[in-house]
């Protein structure tokens, strides 16, 4: 059995510890996350130059009022534009250099897997716990077939707007028999849930994203763990 302990250690900063103050998924946000030995959630993306950044949205319109997308952009296009530094990838691997897990979402912007070959030309040589995961079941399949010692988790919300077969297909997890996660990643939102029990009886289930610890005691006998924001 492959040992997710690292992955209920503690609570998991979700875009490391960010306020008002600190922007979400920086360098700052990430340092006062392993202020706290919390787990660190990140994003990744691929830039137009094949950079891996640092950043949840695919634009810069929430974050920066900006309205480009980061795969349009080379690094250095990025950084003439961004109001703030977006970190490489490369640059929070050696900021952690394993004091604290490492919980990374790869965004399913690009349409080839240059963003998972790129990342494992990283995460192969680092020295430190680490689990990977995504809301596309083609992401978590390829690491299935090609990184078969990583840890990885498949992202899940209940989403009432799909079309009643891929509504069946999604949200009853169909795809999880071919892409054997080792933990789910769900939407608290849709706690209670009979598929998420059921799941939970072979596999860690982590949820997301509780703000205060009335939240946090609403939904803590429902999943082994929880990403959150600004708790410590």
């Amino acid at each position: 059995m492959r040992n997710l302990s690292f992955l209920t250690s503690s609570l998991i900063a979700h875009r490391g510890l960010h306020n008002d103050h600190i922007k979400e998924n920086t360098l700052l946000a990430f340092e006062k996350a392993m202020k706290h030995k919390m787990i660190i959630e990140l994003d990744i993306q691929l830039t137009k130059d094949n950079q891996i950044v640092v950043f949840h949205d695919q634009s810069l319109k929430r974050m920066m009022d900006i309205n480009k997308k980061i795969n349009n952009l080379t690094y250095k296009e990025l950084n003439k534009i961004a109001t703030y530094h977006i970190p490489t990838f490369e640059e929070v691997l050696k900021l952690v250099k394993g004091k604290v897990p490492l919980l990374i979402e790869l965004k399913p912007y690009s349409k080839t897997n240059i963003l998972e070959e790129k990342m494992c030309e990283l995460m192969d040589n680092y020295q430190g716990s680490f689990a990977i995961q995504s809301f596309n079941p083609r992401i978590i399949y390829w690491f299935k077939k090609n990184k078969k010692d990583y840890i990885r988790g498949q992202l899940l919300t209940i989403n009432y707007h799909y079309n009643f077969i891929t509504n069946i297909i999604y949200n009853h997890m169909l795809f999880n028999y071919f892409t054997k996660p080792d933990f789910v990643s769900y939407n608290v939102k849709g706690l209670p849930n009979k598929i998420i029990a059921k799941t939970r009886k072979k596999d860690l289930i982590i949820g997301w994203t509780i703000r205060d610890k009335k939240e946090l005691e609403k939904y803590e006998k429902y999943c082994d763990n929880f990403i959150v924001e600004n708790m410590v």
